[in-house]
């Protein structure tokens, strides 16, 4: 983590208010800097997906900003316009959801939901993505399909797809969600030390404390 450099990612104190005017989301001060890891948490309903989405220039239907900014390396991302966001977004942020299964296309093998999102979709760098996540980077795992990895091996899927993008800013919502403690604690590390290989910003939500605790560098609690 360097701190000498602007950040990746900053929320400023950001109100979102819903249909009738009252405020929904209120989220204080987020920064996230290159090789560190930014855990939210709170109580469900606190936000917490909403401030991750925030920073991809994206709010729920029927949300309003009343007041704050999101920023993401220095563009106004609630503000930008189409084709500057969606250039953002394929270039510099990746997220991965509470949910990756459902983002991986069942008849697709692993080789080619890489190869869709590689910066460089040559054989080399699919299988430096496996090994990055600790997958076997072998032609049996490039061949598989969705429903022939175990829960485990589909979240590594996942971030191997977002490290693709190579983002500066990875958002994970959620990213031990429905897996054993031990499945868990082996994910959470590979984030960690994700963050450290790649110095890309880590902004994460989590209702895991012992996650949060084991490698978070900042922990930012948000109130419903």
């Amino acid at each position: 983590m360097n701190s000498t450099t602007p950040a990746v990612a900053r929320i400023d104190e950001l109100v979102l208010t819903g249909p009738a005017g009252g405020v929904v989301v209120d989220v204080p001060a987020v920064s996230g800097e290159r090789g560190a890891v930014v855990a939210l948490v709170g109580p469900s309903g606190a936000g917490k997906s909403t401030a991750l989405r925030s920073m991809l220039g994206a709010l729920p239907d029927g949300l309003t900003c009343r007041a704050g900014r999101v920023r993401v390396l220095e563009h106004e991302v609630l503000g930008l316009d189409p084709v500057r966001l969606r250039r953002l977004r394929r270039h510099h942020i990746a997220l991965v959801d509470q949910d990756p299964a459902s983002r991986l296309n069942p008849r697709m093998r692993v080789r080619h939901l890489l190869a869709e999102l590689a910066a460089r979709p040559g054989p080399g760098e699919l299988r430096r993505l496996l090994t990055d996540v600790c997958l076997p980077a072998d032609d049996e795992m490039l061949a598989r399909r969705p429903h022939q990895l175990s829960g485990g091996q589909q979240r590594r899927l996942a971030l191997a797809r977002a490290l693709a993008r190579r983002p500066d800013l990875l958002l994970l919502d959620e990213p031990t969600a429905g897996l054993d403690p031990s499945l868990g604690a082996e994910i959470g590390l590979l984030v960690r030390e994700l963050a450290d290989r790649h110095d890309m910003a880590v902004i994460l939500a989590s209702h895991d404390g012992d996650l949060v605790g084991r490698i978070a560098d900042r922990v930012i609690e948000l109130r419903p």
